[in-house]
């Protein structure tokens, strides 16, 4: 069982989850950072060369000011099936009929790369530039490796002046990314963790809450 200990303080994570969340919003000159999930989806969205059944399905998101990115971003993982259920419905309804019948014998191609559009698009690869794996650490003040609970998540300290340091770990995606690109930014889908367990024990093995204890 993935157990996250509260610390001393006994940590709200539902607080945090929304911290989390006000951290990717950050905008600089009133406009969201290119980096953050918020500003790709937005750029995305407004951008009339992009193909129009993919800019319909990211208004999902995009729409009521953001209201169900937040819900995606910071909901519990005991919501994370209803999530998928509405995303893939979606995404069935939307884009990929429009792939079969635009690109026919290439539409398999085509959907591998609508799937990885959407995890660039869900910013998983501006991680470090929006949050940053120390701060999301420090912010759960988790110790060690909540899967094997023995690693010691360690804080290096950085050469450079100013700078805060990082952390010797990796981040998980208990529901794998590249399959839920949609999650790949969901503060109860993130686990920080070791190498060996991250990197060389789960990999891409896939997950979820209805086959495994999260």
């Amino acid at each position: 069982m993935i157990k996250y200990d509260r610390g001393a303080d006994n940590a709200d994570f539902d607080a945090i989850a929304k911290k989390f969340c006000d951290e990717l919003e950050r905008k600089r000159g009133g406009k969201f950072l290119e980096s953050s999930v918020f500003g790709r989806i937005e750029s995305f969205v407004n951008d009339k060369k992009n193909e129009s059944p993919q800019r319909d399905f990211l208004n999902l998101f995009y729409d009521n000011n953001f209201e169900y990115l937040r819900f995606v971003i910071t909901s519990p993982n005991s919501s994370f099936r209803e999530i998928i259920d509405n995303c893939e419905n979606a995404n069935k309804k939307i884009v990929i009929p429009y792939l079969k019948n635009k690109y026919k014998e290439k539409w398999e191609e085509k959907r591998s790369e609508w799937y990885k559009k959407l995890l660039h698009l869900f910013a998983y690869d501006g991680f470090d530039t929006t949050i940053g794996r120390t701060n999301f650490v420090d912010m759960l003040d988790i110790p060690v490796c909540p899967y094997c609970n023995e690693q010691k998540l360690t804080k290096v300290s950085s050469r450079t002046p100013g700078k805060s340091g990082f952390k010797l770990m990796e981040i998980d995606h208990f529901y794998n990314k590249a399959r839920y690109p949609y999650l790949s930014m969901s503060f109860f889908n993130l686990v920080p963790g070791c190498n060996t367990c991250n990197s060389k024990l789960k990999q891409d093995f896939n997950t979820c809450i209805d086959t495994h204890i999260h």
